[in-house]
């Protein structure tokens, strides 16, 4: 590995994590806007969930194709354990949090 492509892994990984500070607050500001819409304001509550969930599945897609391959070649053997429980985790979170599109706009 040349020095040009090890800085070059190093400021995609800082893009990265800038990346996920960034989908951080706007998944907190997703939180505020659904806590100032109405409770019975549906659809507004509905676009919130909606973008939270586009918000998620960008924050997985960093964290599972760059920052978890990054961390498991820097971190030593005891770290590939943390790092295979994150994929659960993310496994569990995608199938229990975000509903299918379809479910967000159908209506009883």
């Amino acid at each position: 590995m040349t020095n040009d492509s090890r800085g070059d892994q190093g400021k995609s990984m800082r893009d990265a994590l800038a990346l996920l500070e960034a989908d951080h607050q706007a998944v907190e500001t997703l939180f505020a806007a659904f806590e100032r819409a109405g409770a019975d304001d549906l659809d507004a509550r509905g676009t919130v969930v909606r973008r939270a969930c586009e918000e998620l599945t960008i924050h997985t897609i960093i964290e599972e194709e760059l920052l978890y391959p990054a961390a498991r070649i820097a971190l030593s053997d005891d770290g590939g354990k943390d790092i295979n429980e994150a994929y659960v985790e993310h496994f569990l979170v995608k199938r229990r949090s975000c509903p299918a599109p379809t479910a967000l706009t159908q209506r009883s």
